[in-house]
């Protein structure tokens, strides 16, 4: 198992980059790894698309 770390820099809004990020960690999170998020920019409480609590 690898801890994974994705910076970006909204992850609560909307697009194409934030569900390639989003459907990224999902499937890396459901393989067994270790995924951390940190977004630059935080403007809400839940990010835009769905995470998986693995």
């Amino acid at each position: 198992m690898k801890s994974i770390t994705i910076l970006i820099h909204n992850i609560f809004h909307y697009g194409g980059t934030t569900k390639s990020i989003s459907n990224l960690a999902n499937i890396l999170a459901r393989k067994g790894h270790k995924v951390t998020i940190l977004s630059v920019v935080s403007l809400n409480t839940h990010p835009y698309y769905p995470l998986e609590k693995i």
